[in-house]
């Protein structure tokens, strides 16, 4: 650490660059050991970092932020690394109506459906031609029969379907779909 010289005669700075110096020479100084520490054998540490805090919540935040990082590394989803996206909301938001201390069937299958909307990856037309494109190519939106069944053309003609035919449409595909 070096001191730039056009601050040399100010108090405050020269205050400021000691505190400085003291934390990077003197780093120990400043941990703080839990009241068990000292019946612990062994004290944790991670990349010969001590762990401070209960261990299970560093495990769990540390594999948290280890699936956050291989969701964004994923190619599909690379427009999340430039959005700014509030990951606690969106968390809270997938997670909400389960139960942290259970894990079912239902719950891992409404999340993942949750997810897929998320990433824009509910079975549209279009997407079903990327896995089985010799079946579908040449298939059109359902609805409508004029454009391709995007992600966002869909929502709109789903849209369009609800003000159109109102719950009665609905019920109606129920009703088709209890014959098959």
């Amino acid at each position: 650490m070096f001191k730039v010289v056009a601050h040399g005669d100010d108090m405050g700075n020269n205050y400021v660059d000691n505190l400085a110096k003291i934390a990077h020479t003197d780093q120990d100084r400043y941990i703080v050991f839990r009241r068990d520490a000292c019946l612990m054998k062994v004290l944790p540490c991670w990349n010969g970092i001590i762990i401070e805090n209960k261990l299970r919540s560093f495990l769990k935040n540390l594999c948290n932020y280890k699936g956050l990082e291989k969701f964004i590394n994923l190619n599909r989803n690379s427009k999340y690394r430039t959005l700014e996206v509030d990951w606690t909301s969106t968390f809270s938001c997938l997670n909400c109506d389960i139960n942290n201390n259970e894990t079912s069937v239902s719950s891992s299958k409404t999340k993942a459906q949750k997810v897929h909307l998320l990433i824009e990856e509910i079975p549209t037309i279009e997407q079903m031609k990327k896995s089985l494109l010799d079946l579908y190519d040449g298939w059109m939106c359902p609805i409508c029969g004029l454009y391709d069944e995007t992600f966002n053309h869909g929502g709109l003609q789903l849209t369009k379907f609800r003000l159109m035919y109102g719950s009665f449409g609905f019920e109606l595909i129920e009703l088709g779909n209890s014959f098959l």
